[in-house]
């Protein structure tokens, strides 16, 4: 009777226990569907994508054994999922969104200035990984901002063009409040938040206490 109890009561919870946290870079996140990538053009930016997650995790001093970033067909921009289970933590991202945003950038063929904006937006949701999003303590919007400030820091970190990344969000996220994101002007008001805050003291030797 008790072994029956505890199976049923293992069976209950565990779906609570392996909910995987998910966050899209603006709108609502989805389940992921995978893509597979058929096409060179897609292979080229999806080696271009895990190669910016493993050199700013190696900047930052981070483990990329379990970091990896996938294409997806159902992700709007770009969506961070991590998986309680795993430890694994996925940003899926759309081909389609980043050749749009090449396009309207008109950075078609600047490889290096796609990759820079790019790497903002991927810092952002590394930054939810960074600040301990992935737990589930925060309040989303609140989350967001703390993401917003931290692509900001290091942004300014890899000598990324603020104008270039302002634009970016510009193009790329709501003008007003939603339910699971700050508004526009808020975002970049903690995006060049962090990027000043690191202009201004990045020859000190302590981190920032705030939105690290």
């Amino acid at each position: 009777m008790r072994t029956c109890c505890f199976i049923a009561l293992f069976t209950i919870t565990l779906p609570l226990f392996s909910q995987n946290f998910r966050c899209a870079f603006s709108g609502q996140a989805v389940k992921p569907v995978p893509m597979v990538i058929e096409s060179e053009e897609d292979e080229e930016l999806s080696q271009m994508m895990q190669e910016a997650i493993e050199d700013i995790n190696s900047e930052m001093g981070i483990s990329s054994y379990k970091f990896f970033a996938l294409p997806a067909k159902n992700v709007r921009n770009m969506q961070a999922e991590f998986d309680k289970l795993t430890g694994e933590y996925k940003i899926y991202y759309s081909p389609i969104f980043i050749r749009n945003l090449e396009q309207r950038l008109g950075l078609i063929g600047d490889s290096e200035e796609v990759g820079a904006v790019v790497a903002t937006i991927l810092l952002h949701e590394i930054g939810h990984w960074q600040n301990g999003h992935v737990h589930g303590v925060d309040e989303q919007r609140e989350s967001e901002l703390q993401a917003d400030w931290f692509a900001g820091k290091w942004s300014a970190h890899f000598d990324i063009d603020f104008e270039m990344v302002k634009l970016a969000y510009m193009l790329c996220t709501a003008i007003g409040e939603t339910s699971t994101h700050p508004s526009r002007a808020d975002r970049i008001e903690y995006l060049e938040g962090g990027y000043d805050n690191y202009e201004l003291h990045h020859e000190d030797d302590d981190d920032d206490e705030d939105y690290d």
